[in-house]
């Protein structure tokens, strides 16, 4: 949140192009320094540094770009085109940092493979963004001063704070699903290449799959509010059922044992 509140004030003063394609450069070289694996401290100083870059930058500016390229009428299509892409790719260099993972070299070799992997990815995001961006056309922003008044005018937006509290409760049921597939895993004795592999489909190819039909049902009926609601409700009931069937899987379990040991002691 507090890279985000930098975002804006630096979307506000540079271009857009210039934003995405100095953090991108920026993430690179810092994960190129992860290939040292220096000191624990040296590293989360690193990964903060990285992530703060990221909310402050790529974030808020390329929602911007999609909002104005969708227009008022095609948020929807153009957003769930993005988020298409985004997975594709996703899905693909996720499957080759898990084919990495597989090779026979030693842990400390895979994870600097996986960095060299995620700063090459960063640089060629760079060099995509000085190329294409640029040729965005750059609305016209007066650049005014962040008072105090405005900062209470947005403290005291109630809308403002309902829409916090669905994205909060969002990226919790969104977060609870990683917690969730270790305890399935267990239940259901799943090998460890089976849940990752669970978790980039999860991740990845389900979107491909959904974001196109959401941002056409956004579209057709004007309103995110309501897809939101539907999808909430769905997520509700899916989470409903995974626990139920786990809680089925134990209980056959439970009670598997105890005719076998009630035959065993008969």
């Amino acid at each position: 949140m507090f890279s985000y509140l930098f975002g804006v004030f630096f979307l506000n003063r540079f271009a857009k192009w210039k934003l995405i394609t100095g953090s991108s450069l920026l993430v690179s070289l810092l994960t190129g320094c992860l290939i040292l694996l220096p000191s624990y401290y040296i590293m989360l100083l690193i990964f903060g540094t990285a992530g703060f870059l990221i909310g402050a930058t790529f974030y808020p500016v390329h929602l911007e770009i999609l909002h104005q390229l969708g227009g008022t009428e095609n948020q929807g299509s153009v957003f769930s085109l993005f988020f298409v892409c985004n997975s594709l790719f996703g899905l693909i260099f996720s499957l080759i940092g898990f084919g990495i993972t597989s090779l026979p070299f030693s842990d400390t070799r895979q994870t600097q493979l996986l960095f060299l992997l995620f700063a090459l990815l960063n640089l060629t995001a760079s060099i995509f963004s000085a190329i294409y961006l640029r040729q965005l056309p750059e609305p016209h922003v007066v650049r005014t001063r962040i008072r105090l008044s405005s900062i209470g005018n947005l403290v005291t937006n109630k809308r403002l704070w309902m829409i916090i509290i669905i994205v909060f409760i969002n990226y919790i049921a969104y977060t609870n699903i990683n917690y969730v597939l270790p305890y399935l895993s267990e239940t259901f004795h799943l090998p460890v290449r089976v849940n990752n592999l669970l978790s980039i489909i999860r991740v990845y190819f389900i979107g491909i799959i959904a974001a196109p039909i959401a941002g056409k049902i956004t579209d057709l009926l004007h309103s995110a509010s309501r897809i939101m609601g539907y999808t909430f409700l769905l997520h509700s009931i899916a989470i409903h059922i995974i626990f139920f069937l786990a809680a089925m899987a134990s209980l056959i379990g439970f009670f598997v044992v105890r005719k076998l040991n009630h035959k065993s002691s008969s």
